[in-house]
């Protein structure tokens, strides 16, 4: 898959895949933390015929910008990337398809009912609202949650540094550590 670097409206130069001819139906595919493009690797030969594939590194991942500060990845300026990168590639309507991370941030961009997304697709990502009420209800899926808290953890950045960065990810995510 060709790879390049795109500047956007937002202030930062997003990475990107794309497969597919120039002038089919645009899907921008968004992956889910903490991987990259390479999620839709698999997808590809499948649709690349007759579907023009985008397939983003998310703010903060892959070779895409990382800003250091927290307002930068609002959910607001996150939803803002994808219309920004729709202008950049001059799409005008496209179809959105999100998983995990990129599911989360598809669904609150789908929700605000801009009509520029003609077609919503969510792999792994509950509705924000089921999602919000297992947390309240739901023990086991309050548990399985609780690394976003340890995200939020001021001293979690100083930990992952002192246990190094390849460390921390061979732990943490262990399935994906053997990934191509």
């Amino acid at each position: 898959m060709p790879l390049r670097k795109v500047e956007l409206s937002t202030g930062i130069t997003m990475n990107l895949a794309e497969a597919g001819p120039e002038d089919a139906p645009p899907v921008i595919m968004m992956h889910g933390f903490p991987e990259s493009h390479r999620t839709w690797r698999s997808i590809v030969p499948l649709l690349e015929d007759r579907i023009r594939l985008v397939m983003p590194d998310l703010r903060g991942f892959g070779e895409s910008d990382r800003p250091q500060d927290v307002s930068d990845y609002a959910t607001d300026t996150l939803i803002a990337d994808i219309f920004a990168l729709a202008d950049a590639l001059e799409i005008d309507r496209f179809a959105l398809v999100g998983h995990d991370w990129g599911g989360a941030i598809a669904w609150a961009a789908a929700l605000r009912g801009n009509p520029r997304i003609t077609r919503l697709a969510i792999v792994n990502s509950p509705h924000p609202l089921i999602f919000q009420k297992s947390l309240i209800e739901d023990g086991p899926q309050r548990a399985a949650s609780q690394y976003m808290s340890a995200f939020r953890d001021p001293g979690m950045e100083a930990g992952v540094a002192r246990m190094g960065i390849e460390t921390f990810f061979e732990r943490a995510f262990p399935s994906m550590s053997t990934w191509n």
